[in-house]
């Protein structure tokens, strides 16, 4: 698993012509831009080429072949990317909607939704562990568990064994992914078995 971004992209922040991370409307936030499909490492360059900070999420792929397994990295969300930038900024410039195969700022409908730093870092999270990890369809109900570590992710597990998988849910992304991890690496969280999968609602 993997991610492809701009150093240092983790700690600090990259900030493109007369952009300014501050308190105000124009602040740096995160966004999902939906972008043509098998053209996300390249429009990821194209953002960071502009000095815009990117996060391509990636996940490992195992393709069994008739004479060997293909194993290859490939975006966790395929045709979508997280991008930062200033929204008024954007939208007056159009920098990031101008770069060839961006397509829309997530949801469409003229009123983007921000992504929070801390969903940026739970999922920075997930995909940097060594877990298999996946995208997956919505669970309907289970248990209520939690991986613990300095920011503590919770998930509902779908599928029970040596090896657990565990939906993660991220709100404003409207986004799930799936992972896979050993039973002893999870804890029981206290509370009812209810359908929500979101990490809001947890």
């Amino acid at each position: 698993m993997g991610v492809c971004e701009v150093p240092d992209s983790c700690c600090g922040s990259t900030t493109s012509g007369s952009e300014t991370c501050d308190t105000t409307a124009g602040r740096l936030q995160w966004f999902l831009l939906v972008v043509r499909a098998k053209q996300e490492p390249k429009i990821a360059e194209g953002l960071q080429a502009k000095g815009y900070e990117v996060f391509l999420p990636l996940h490992t792929v195992r393709r069994q072949w008739s004479d060997r397994v293909k194993t290859y990295e490939a975006p966790l969300f395929p045709g979508h990317l997280f991008c930062r930038f200033s929204l008024i900024l954007a939208n007056k410039e159009l920098g990031v909607l101008k770069t060839p195969g961006v397509i829309l700022i997530y949801p469409g409908g003229g009123k983007p939704l921000p992504i929070p730093d801390l969903e940026i870092e739970r999922l920075r999270r997930v995909t940097a562990s060594h877990y298999p990890v996946e995208c997956c369809a919505l669970p309907q109900t289970g248990e209520i568990v939690e991986i613990p570590g300095d920011i503590p992710i919770r998930g509902v597990l779908v599928e029970r064994g040596s090896l657990c998988r565990v939906a993660i849910g991220f709100d404003a992304m409207g986004r799930t992914v799936g992972l896979r991890i050993p039973l002893d690496d999870l804890k029981r969280v206290e509370g009812p078995l209810t359908p929500h999968w979101s990490l809001r609602a947890l």
